[in-house]
């Protein structure tokens, strides 16, 4: 179509640059210029694509808090935003209060082609409405996927076997990242006890034990045919989760968990990143996005995709984090759906050619040489992510289940659960309630 120059708006989260995440320093729908960096310049062409294809003009309706602003314009009446990236964690309160539309309603775009996730549209898709889709329109969403990071300097230097290797066969399991990272743990300072002058097995955090769990094939739902979540928790697999990884996670010797080191700005920056580059870590469990943190670490890292609880688990399931992952929503103002639709789609196919290879080999290239092992791995990741309604909107709670869970420990699951499970259920009962009158 030609638009004639007409104006689109988008929202999406801005923070200028100089973040302690560099990844916060692009703009996922916007970038104003080339200026030789290959993420930002993709996500410029990706932007000039769309606007030369359909001939239209696109403006940036910069944010930090996309609630804030859709409940401000929305209840205001101002169709101030045709479309935005809404974070997983705020898709909730945006949907119960009504702001936004179904995108099955918008012209053009087709749910059906290979730029959009199933796995989350399939999930998302509530009493037969979808009021939030993400795939390759979003960088955020291949930011939050979870990963392990593993330092090749220490790896090789430990004699430990190929990890990529391992992967392709099948043989890359929890018990052999327990096991490999118990060989990394030394006390380099011989003063007999761990401490942040030492080497570890993994850098990890409390949500690592509800990442795992996705990645072992534990769902607290899944979506029916008639589009209400149903909780399916399998216990006996969730009990092994728990009883493998607590008190893995908990051993200090071996692993440095973010929550027993306060007195950081950031843990993850300021602690974690130093000790992986300076090679006193084996694994680092965390989003995607730390990648871009990484690029200039003097030893080489590699990319491998969360571990199978063992070695029978059918495929690798890579979760995402709910707080940095993004879904495109369309406010109920929005008075130019056809224009909209054409643009999500466009930008959709565009992000599938130009922005994902562009961050694939941002994130792969390290001191100008391409690792295609890890590239490898991103894909795999990408191509296997696990989302439940269950963390999305945060049913009983059950985004905070690792908390009594780790302090609990082994044989904890059964009883925690039986707590969190009525509250679940009359959380999807009021969410299908809310929904259904909409």
């Amino acid at each position: 179509s030609d638009w004639g120059g007409a104006e689109l708006t988008v929202a999406a989260e801005f923070y200028g640059k100089g973040n302690n995440w560099v990844a916060m320093d692009y703009c996922e729908l916007y970038s104003e210029e080339e200026d030789g960096d290959p993420l930002n310049d993709a996500i410029y062409f990706r932007l000039r694509a769309v606007e030369e294809e359909l001939n239209l003009k696109i403006s940036l309706y910069p944010l930090t808090n996309i609630l804030t602003e859709l409940t401000k314009t929305v209840s205001a009446g101002e169709d101030a935003i045709d479309f935005g990236m809404a974070t997983v964690a705020y898709i909730s309160p945006i949907m119960n209060k009504g702001l936004v539309i179904d995108l099955k309603t918008l012209p053009y775009i087709d749910f059906s082609h290979s730029w959009w996730d199933k796995n989350l549209i399939s999930e998302l898709e509530i009493l037969g409405k979808l009021r939030a889709a993400t795939g390759d329109i979003s960088l955020y969403n291949d930011y939050a996927a979870i990963t392990y990071f593993f330092n090749k300097h220490l790896h090789e230097s430990l004699g430990l076997e190929n990890l990529y290797d391992l992967v392709r066969s099948g043989g890359w399991t929890l018990p052999k990242a327990i096991e490999m990272s118990e060989a990394a743990a030394m006390d380099l300072n011989g003063n007999g006890e761990p401490d942040i002058e030492d080497s570890f097995g993994m850098l990890l955090e409390p949500s690592t034990l509800r990442y795992t769990f996705f990645s072992s094939g534990v769902r607290f739902t899944k979506t029916d045919s008639d589009g209400v979540p149903q909780l399916c928790v399998n216990q006996d697999l969730a009990s092994r989760v728990v009883d493998t990884l607590v008190p893995f996670m908990k051993d200090k010797r071996v692993n440095i968990l973010s929550s027993n080191y306060g007195g950081y700005s950031n843990t993850y920056t300021d602690l974690m990143l130093p000790m992986f580059q300076d090679n006193r870590a084996l694994f680092y469990n965390n989003q995607m996005l730390v990648a871009l943190n990484l690029r200039n670490m003097e030893a080489d890292f590699g990319i491998v995709p969360p571990p199978k609880l063992d070695e029978a688990q059918a495929e690798y399931l890579s979760p995402v984090n709910d707080w940095w992952s993004t879904l495109v929503v369309v406010p109920k103002t929005n008075t130019q759906p056809e224009m909209t639709g054409q643009a999500i789609e466009a930008m959709g196919f565009y992000g599938q050619q130009i922005v994902r290879p562009a961050f694939i080999d941002t994130t792969v290239k390290s001191k100008a040489l391409r690792d295609e092992d890890s590239s490898e791995m991103m894909e795999l990741i990408f191509k296997n992510r696990v989302y439940d309604a269950a963390t999305i909107f945060d049913f009983g709670g059950l985004r905070s289940i690792d908390d009594p869970l780790m302090s609990r420990g082994e044989g904890s699951f059964a009883s925690s659960y039986a707590k969190i499970e009525p509250r679940a259920q009359k959380a999807i009962d009021k969410l299908i309630g809310e929904l259904s009158g909409m």
